[in-house]
């Protein structure tokens, strides 16, 4: 790897891996992901619903297709993208104060401004409200409707009413993620949904939820699979955008401070007028280092199971280099979300594979942090890194952003007509 377009490369994190029942898959096709995009916009045109709210992020591409359809139709929806953190970061408020315009957070509400009282509403949520014990699936559904928010959810939700959130979530809304699976990503919508507004009113659209009849329940508005059509949801290939932020193009830096969104070209604005060296020698140095102290065969150690083992290679190793010498050098900052985020591109597909292989990645990567760090080296490389670092972020987001420009211009052509009828699928 003598080039961070060649630590960045082609992302194949599907073909190292077999289901446990139908064996090798494959990515989806553009022409598989307009048909599915298709059906969606028309279950959204039946529905009379005209607001969808969109899970972010991978669900975007999904949207973004469903959207053309639907325009090319002259069918009119509102679309509202909204992103919830996997895991608790402690408070909601940085979230919220995100959704919020200049002026809503400055409003007066109770006698004070709409950004104090939120504060104060947030530092009283107790814990168990923002990180609930999961549920299964099906349970979750069946009680999502029956189960009365927190007294202190609808507290924040009456402060939050009259923004412009807040009315998008008042309305019968759809809510669209490309795929419902453990549930965990739903959960933590509707708890999320629950402070902006009492009582949302929404069904999920997915192309597949992994229930069996999925008909039964009322909380599902449409879905094109489910458990009882596993094998043509397999057959359909894997969904290729999840933690794709080369393709999607964005990414958001969440903790308990700060809530933002940020767009990988104008990530790489910010850097277009600092002058960095060459990338080649802290590259050149990672890769001696590795080779040298077989980091490849200790770092394989960290991860538990074999098939995740087994894929590992060099570039995980030097991806994950890049990430802990940023954090260790600049702090947690969104350079390091964004190294972070290029990282786990390559990890284990999510779905339809096992998701534990994903998780093990996770795990994993995270045992390596003392092993990376403990080499006599790592002064000499995080020096070396210094001086590279403004070309190495730069670089990498040129990455990103030329697959993201390939594949929109692949997806609007298809869209166009221009290579064929992608309706005959």
């Amino acid at each position: 790897m003598e080039t961070i377009k060649e630590v960045y490369g082609a992302v194949d994190n599907l073909s190292g891996f077999t289901h446990p029942v139908y064996g090798p898959g494959k990515f989806m096709s553009d022409r598989t992901l307009l048909w599915l995009a298709g059906t969606l916009a028309q279950k959204i045109e039946s529905s009379g619903i005209r607001q969808v709210i969109v899970s972010e992020t991978g669900a975007r591409p999904l949207a973004y297709v469903c959207e053309k359809i639907l325009q090319q139709r002259d069918v009119s929806v509102d679309w509202t993208y909204m992103k919830f953190p996997r895991e608790s970061v402690g408070t909601v408020y940085p979230l919220l104060m995100f959704y919020l315009t200049e002026d809503e957070k400055t409003a007066m509400v109770s006698g004070m401004e709409r950004q104090e009282a939120l504060r104060k509403a947030c530092l009283a949520i107790p814990s168990d409200i923002l990180s609930p014990g999961r549920k299964p699936l099906d349970e979750l559904l069946v009680k999502m409707d029956k189960t009365p928010p927190h007294p202190l959810q609808e507290k924040i939700a009456d402060i939050m009413k009259g923004t412009k959130i807040a009315g998008a979530l008042e309305k019968s809304f759809l809510y669209l993620d490309e795929y419902v699976d453990s549930g965990t990503t739903l959960q933590n919508a509707a708890m999320h949904f629950n402070l902006f507004v009492r009582q949302p009113d929404f069904k999920i659209l997915s192309y597949c939820v992994h229930l069996p009849d999925t008909e039964r329940f009322d909380k599902i508005a449409s879905t094109i699979f489910d458990k009882d059509d596993e094998q043509d949801f397999f057959e359909a290939g894997a969904y290729p955008f999840e933690n794709r932020i080369d393709l999607i193009g964005y990414f958001y830096l969440m903790n308990g401070q700060t809530f933002r969104k940020i767009a990988v070209d104008e990530m790489r604005a910010s850097f277009e007028d600092e002058h960095g060296v060459d990338p080649s020698r802290i590259l050149q140095q990672l890769k001696n280092v590795v080779r040298g102290r077989d980091l490849l065969g200790q770092f394989r150690q960290q991860f538990t199971l074999p098939e995740v083992r087994h894929v590992i290679n060099e570039g995980h190793v030097i991806r994950q280099y890049l990430h802990t010498l940023e954090e260790e050098s600049y702090g947690k900052s969104e350079v390091a979300e964004f190294f972070w985020q290029l990282a786990d591109m390559y990890g284990p597909i999510w779905s339809p594979m096992p998701k534990q292989n994903h998780l093990d990645f996770f795990r994993g990567t995270e045992l390596s942090r003392p092993l990376l760090l403990g080499v006599e080296e790592f002064e000499q490389l995080s020096h070396t890194y210094k001086t590279a670092r403004q070309t190495i972020i730069k670089e990498a987001a040129e990455v990103c952003l030329e697959r993201k420009n390939a594949w929109y211009e692949r997806i609007d052509c298809l869209l166009e007509g221009k290579n064929g009828s992608w309706q005959n699928h």
